[in-house]
C-alpha cells in the first residue's frame, strides 16, 4: 500500500529551484510556542522533521535548543539551496541530519521523540497512509504534532480563483478536523487534539499573477481581515489559515 502524491518529483525540484535561501530566518517562526512548549516542557532529545526541505524548524530546534538532534527528511534536497540557507544562518552542514527518500517506501531505523511536519499530509490523497508513517518513526510515548493549511475558508477560496494550480496541488478533503480526529482515533494515538489555528490570514504563492485590481481586492481583503480578527480573535474553518494535529503515541 503507498499513498499517491498530488505533486510529482520535478514539481518540487522546480518549486524550491525559484526561492531565495540567502535569508536569515527569524527567531520567533509561526508555531514556535507549540515546539517551545514540546521540546523544553517533555525535555525532547530527537526531532524528525518530515517533508520539510528546507528544515526552517530543524534550524530554529538547533538554534535554541542545541542538546536536541535534529533530522530532516524529505523527497527533494536541493542541496545548493540547503547550503545557501545553512550559511545564512551560520549552521553547520553536519548539524542536521538530511535524508531523501520516498515517503511511501522509505524505512526510518531510528525512532524519534518528536516528529512533525508542517504542510506535507494534504499533498496526499492518502491521508490515514501518511500519517501512520509519520507514526512508525514515533518512540513510545513520542509526540507527535501536524500542521496544514485550511483552504476549507476565505484562504481557500482566494487561492482558488486566483491561483488554482497551487489550490489543486492540495488535497482539500483532507482539511476536516473531524475528519482527521477520526483518523488519529483509527491509528490508536493518545492525546488527540485537532484544532484551527491563528486568526486571519490569506496568502498567495506567486503574487505576481495578479493584476493592479485584484492585488487591491487581496490586500484590502487581507487588511480589513486582519483588523476584524484583532477585535474578534475567530479561530474556525471560515478564519483560520491553519489546522494543527498533536498527539501521542
Amino acid at each position: 500500500m503507498e499513498a499517491t502524491s498530488i505533486t510529482d518529483k520535478q514539481f518540487w525540484i522546480d518549486y524550491w529551484k525559484s526561492k531565495d535561501f540567502n535569508i536569515k530566518l527569524t527567531d520567533k517562526p509561526a508555531f514556535y510556542t507549540i515546539f517551545d512548549e514540546i521540546i523544553s516542557k517533555q525535555n525532547t532529545l530527537s526531532c524528525l522533521e518530515i517533508g520539510g526541505f528546507p528544515g526552517y524548524y530543524s534550524i530554529y530546534i538547533k538554534n535554541k535548543f542545541p542538546y536536541s538532534s535534529t533530522t530532516l527528511f524529505d523527497f527533494v534536497i536541493v542541496k545548493e539551496k540547503l547550503k545557501e540557507l545553512y550559511s545564512a544562518n551560520n549552521i553547520k552542514e553536519s548539524a542536521i541530519q538530511v535524508l531523501e527518500g520516498d515517503i511511501n517506501t522509505f524505512t526510518f531505523n531510528t525512532k524519534y521523540d518528536f516528529v512533525f511536519s508542517l504542510g506535507f499530509i494534504e499533498h496526499f490523497y492518502d491521508t490515514k497512509f501518511v500519517i501512520q508513517k509519520h507514526i512508525d518513526a514515533l518512540n513510545d510515548n513520542g509526540s507527535l504534532l501536524i500542521t496544514l493549511p485550511n483552504f476549507r475558508g476565505i484562504n481557500g477560496f482566494i487561492n482558488k480563483k486566483f491561483d488554482i494550480d497551487n489550490y489543486n496541488a492540495h488535497n482539500i478533503k483532507c482539511m476536516d478536523i473531524n475528519f482527521l480526529k477520526h483518523t488519529c482515533e483509527e491509528l490508536k494515538l493518545s492525546s488527540i487534539s485537532v484544532s484551527y489555528y491563528g486568526g486571519f490570514s490569506i496568502w498567495l504563492e506567486d503574487m505576481g499573477k495578479l493584476n493592479s485590481l485584484n492585488k487591491l481586492f487581496f490586500y484590502t481583503l487581507k487588511f480589513v481581515g486582519k483588523a476584524v480578527s484583532k477585535i474578534i480573535p475567530l479561530k474556525n474553518r471560515l478564519f483560520s489559515p491553519y489546522i494543527i494535529i498533536r498527539a501521542k503515541r
